[in-house]
C-alpha cells in the first residue's frame, strides 16, 4: 500500500448546497491520485475527481496515490475512521438514549367485520363481511426502563456500523456496541449509517428489583 503524501492547504471557501458541486481545479499532480475533502464539522473523505467542493465536503490539497485499496475507500463512499475520530466520538456520545419494548398481546375475540378475498389475482380479489375468528394481536410497545412487566422485552441501543475491506476490493460491515469493542480491520464508516439502532434478543425481567439495567 503506498503511503499517502499529505499536504496540508484546506480551502476554507463556502459550503454550499449539499448537492451542489464546485467547478474543476487546476491541478499539477502528474501521477493518478485521489484528493481528501473535508468538512466544517470535522468529516474527512476522499473523493475521485478534482471539484472544488462536493456537496458540504470542500477540496484539500492534501492527497494520496490512487491503488486498489484507495479506490475501495472513495468508490464505496467510505471515510477512514482514524481520520475523522472526533467526529465518531462526538456522535456516539450524542446518539440517542437506549430504551425498552414489551411484547403486548391483546385478546380480539370473535367478531363480524370486514375481510378480503385476494382471489386468483388482483381483479378477481373482493371484499366481504364475515365472522373474524378470535386471535390474538401482538406488537412492541416502549416501556420505561424501571418499569416491571412479565411479558418478554427487548432492548433497543445504538451503536456503531463500522466497514472493513476484504482482499478483494468487496466491503462488509458490522455493528458494535462501541468503539472498545470494534474487531480488527472495522476502520471504515459511512456518515449516514455510523450511528445504528440495536434490537437485542427477546428475554424475560427477573422481578421489578433486580432487572437489567441499559446505559443510557
Amino acid at each position: 500500500m503506498m503511503k499517502r503524501s499529505k499536504v496540508w492547504a484546506l480551502m476554507l471557501s463556502s459550503i454550499l448546497s449539499l448537492s451542489a458541486c464546485g467547478v474543476d481545479v487546476d491541478c499539477d499532480i502528474e501521477d493518478e491520485h485521489i484528493h481528501y475533502y473535508k468538512t466544517r464539522s470535522g468529516i474527512e473523505r476522499l473523493i475521485d475527481g478534482e471539484k472544488e467542493y462536493v456537496g458540504e465536503y470542500v477540496r484539500c490539497d492534501e492527497y494520496v496515490l490512487k491503488d486498489d485499496y484507495y479506490n475501495a475507500i472513495a468508490s464505496n463512499h467510505l471515510c477512514i475512521l482514524n481520520d475523522s475520530l472526533e467526529y465518531v466520538e462526538r456522535r456516539f456520545e450524542n446518539r440517542p438514549e437506549s430504551t425498552r419494548l414489551e411484547l403486548v398481546r391483546e385478546y380480539v375475540p370473535e367478531h363480524y367485520g370486514m375481510q378480503y378475498n385476494p382471489g386468483e389475482n388482483e381483479e378477481t380479489g373482493s371484499i366481504y363481511w364475515g365472522v373474524i375468528p378470535e386471535a390474538y394481536d401482538e406488537r412492541w410497545e416502549e416501556i420505561g426502563l424501571d418499569d416491571f412487566t412479565e411479558n418478554p422485552v427487548k432492548d433497543v441501543t445504538y451503536g456503531l456500523l463500522l466497514y472493513r475491506i476484504n482482499e478483494d476490493g468487496t466491503i462488509e460491515s458490522k455493528t458494535f456496541a462501541d468503539l472498545e469493542s470494534r474487531e480488527e480491520g472495522y476502520d471504515y464508516f459511512q456518515t449516514g449509517t455510523l450511528i445504528t439502532k440495536i434490537i437485542g434478543d427477546e428475554y424475560y425481567l427477573d422481578n421489578s428489583k433486580d432487572k437489567k439495567k441499559l446505559q443510557k
